[in-house]
């Protein structure tokens, strides 16, 4: 069938539909809703979801910001005060004169309470608006009060809403500065590693169509993770390249075997059907295996980079075939000698010292574990961010500021007091407000203005806004996670927290219970793809084995290193490294089966050595430079360390697999392969 496809010209109609999808897909990319809210990730019944449903019911999840503008009197500061609210997209401006008459002496009122808003002749605003943090509207607010704040020069803000702003801008330009660079460099690889200098066009553009397709079709999904959206096309191309190498590489050897163009094409395909097969599954089980967490980033995660696993399966196994075709005349009157190193030399190496490979795995092994067990880990977004000159300015004039809203029944006065000043006490605590922080207990309601009214009591609950100085994410943050909530409990026996610190701890209790579901079944799920795929127990184990050891000791080196993980990345990188780099795994064990049909162990390693290594190699080396470039440009912090990891990890299996992985299967050869006696001796051929 595939040579009368490409023999026939039914290939073009093929090229016609997917010129037609890559075209849809392209209009696909520009529709496609990324979301940049982690705490929405979160499952339904947690504390943060639980909450923020009944603070948009009572009150919205209005975004607000605090905007510090330099070198203003205070009547400077009232009028620009108004110019804020007159903007569209703002609800409310408050500032120093909502709460006192700046007409009079500052002197004659509490010093602290006029240094949160006015300082040094900074004035400093926090201003609410209609919409959420992440809602576009915001974004054009955001952007209508620079405008319109353009004549002061000293103008800075800070709050969710702006780090959010900041973080859309930085992805959408690292993506490019990322691509720019990983092409080229892939480009570089491959040449060194082809056979011929145009090889690397039809591979790159197989894969090209593959990732557009993926990208296009995240438009029917309600959204993607910008996490997810940030790395899925880097990832694409540098994991599912080796499917296109199993059947470049093996289309040369058909040739060198003196078959035709098309016969050599279809000959490859057939032949490498059964490595990209169990290789693309591999992986997808790997990414999928990310759908059991509770906290759905996994599955935002998963979902995509399995959907591109799928169509860079297909795009190898219908339209490279294809390009191969076309591009056979330029093949061979550009074929070069191969410019790898064959590590042909090391073979001889690698079989005598096949026990002490053993003893090493297994050292490598234990150790890797009991280090990377140690491991501290962080559970926020950590993103660094170009807006740290606005922040580090208004920290040193107002102090940080990491706001939380708490929600308590309505109408019980002195708990509500009595809580307003236990608050106020805490050392992390900056600054309080609530209704009766602002106004003395026993005013009556109905004497207090409106609009301060709907600020802190909507019809069931008083509205309390605290703000901490705890900015960055540690243990002393989690800590007062808990004591806040222990403070809440002593109080009322109902109530509602959101904020950044509390929405972090919560993912923090989410994720830690993930880890150990997702590597179980990330490693069954391709262990059973294994036992199907090679008919043995002993061959998974030893090949899951290797990989999961690549794993252990690519987690060790943070801890040796002294360093903290994302531990999104962590859970990410787990089931990614080894859905995606059993694939060097499968190919040597597959080329090494194949041999041993007609040779005994140690030729069979040679070859298998010997036809696999080019793939193995050119697949680790473009997956460790896409996973170092994308650590080293993007400016996320879970992207930064998820492309450090699999970048390192994809070095760590490459090796493992060639140096570790080769020799054992000499060494188990007896209990894995059933071959006729005059073949089971690992004497014959020397090497």
């Amino acid at each position: 069938m595939m040579q009368r496809l490409l023999r026939g010209r039914g290939k073009w109609p093929v090229i016609g539909l997917m010129i037609l999808f890559a075209l849809a897909s392209v209009f696909g990319i520009l529709s496609v809703k990324i979301n940049f809210d982690l705490s929405a990730y979160l499952p339904d019944d947690s504390k943060t979801q639980d909450s923020m449903t009944v603070i948009r019911e009572e009150f919205g999840l209005n975004a607000a910001i605090q905007v510090m503008v330099e070198d203003v009197t205070l009547v400077d500061a009232q009028t620009i005060k108004a110019v804020i609210q007159d903007v569209e997209q703002v609800a409310s401006v408050v500032w120093l004169d909502d709460l006192i008459d700046v007409s009079k002496p500052l002197s004659t009122y509490d010093a602290t309470l006029v240094a949160e808003y006015y300082h040094d002749q900074a004035a400093l605003y926090t201003v609410t608006f209609s919409t959420d943090d992440f809602a576009s509207e915001t974004e054009e607010g955001i952007t209508a009060i620079r405008n319109a704040l353009s004549d002061h020069q000293e103008v800075a803000m800070r709050g969710e809403a702006i780090a959010n702003l900041h973080t859309r801008d930085l992805i959408f330009d690292e993506i490019l500065q990322v691509i720019l660079v990983i092409v080229p460099i892939c480009l570089i690889i491959l040449i060194l590693a082809s056979n011929s200098w145009v090889e690397p066009l039809p591979v790159l553009l197989s894969l090209g169509l593959a990732i557009v397709f993926n990208m296009g079709t995240n438009a029917m999904l309600s959204s993607v993770s910008f996490i997810t959206f940030s790395m899925a096309a880097v990832l694409q191309l540098a994991i599912s390249l080796d499917y296109s190498l199993f059947v470049v590489h093996r289309y040369y050897e058909e040739r060198e075997q003196g078959y035709g163009v098309v016969e050599s094409v279809a000959r490859a395909v057939k032949h490498s059907l059964g490595s990209i097969t169990a290789s693309a599954f591999t992986t997808v089980m790997g990414f999928l295996s990310l759908l059991l967490m509770r906290y759905s980033i996994g599955a935002d995660i998963g979902i995509v980079m399995a959907k591109g696993v799928v169509f860079s399966y297909l795009s190898t196994l219908i339209i490279l075939p294809i390009l191969l075709v076309l591009f056979a005349p330029l093949l061979e009157k550009t074929r070069h000698k191969n410019l790898l190193p064959t590590f042909e030399k090391s073979v001889k190496v690698l079989h005598h010292g096949r026990h002490f490979a053993l003893i090493l795995v297994l050292g490598l092994a234990v150790g890797g574990f009991l280090l990377q067990n140690q491991l501290s880990y962080y559970y926020g977004n950590n993103a660094e961010s170009n807006n740290n000159g606005d922040q580090h300015a208004m920290n040193e004039q107002f102090g940080e500021w990491n706001p939380l809203v708490i929600l308590v029944p309505k109408g019980e006065v002195s708990t509500e007091v009595d809580l307003l000043e236990t608050l106020t006490q805490h050392e992390a605590i900056t600054s309080v407000q609530g209704l009766y922080s602002v106004l003395p207990p026993e005013t009556p309601l109905s004497l207090v203005p409106t609009p301060v009214l709907d600020q802190f009591h909507s019809d069931h609950y008083s509205r309390i806004m605290v703000k901490t100085n705890l900015i960055d994410e540690n243990q002393a943050m989690y800590d007062f996670a808990v004591e806040l909530e222990t403070i809440l409990a002593d109080h009322y026996d109902e109530y509602y927290l959101v904020g950044t610190i509390t929405s972090v701890n919560d993912i923090k209790e989410t994720v830690q219970a993930d880890s150990l579901w997702v590597m179980l079944a990330s490693i069954g799920a391709i262990g059973l793809i294994l036992i199907l795929l090679f008919r043995s127990i002993l061959i998974p184990i030893l090949l899951v084995g290797v990989i999961q050891t690549a794993i252990w000791v690519n987690f060790a080196i943070p801890f040796l290193q002294g360093s903290s993980l994302a531990f999104i990345g962590y859970l990410v990188v787990s089931a990614l490294q080894l859905g995606a780099t059993i694939d060097y795994a499968v190919l040597l064990a597959n080329r090494y089966r194949e041999f041993r049909k007609s040779e005994p162990p140690v030729v069979a390693m040679r070859l298998a050595f010997h036809t696999s290594s080019r793939s193995i190699l050119v697949s680790a080396f473009i997956l460790t430079a896409a996973g170092l470039i994308l650590g080293l440009l993007s400016s996320v912090g879970a992207v930064k360390e998820i492309g450090n990891l699999l970048g390192r990890g994809a070095a760590l299996s490459g090796f493992l697999v060639l140096f570790f992985l080769a020799p054992l299967l000499v060494l188990f050869d007896r209990f894995i392969i059933k071959q006729p006696k005059s073949l089971s001796s690992e004497g014959g051929e020397t090497l």
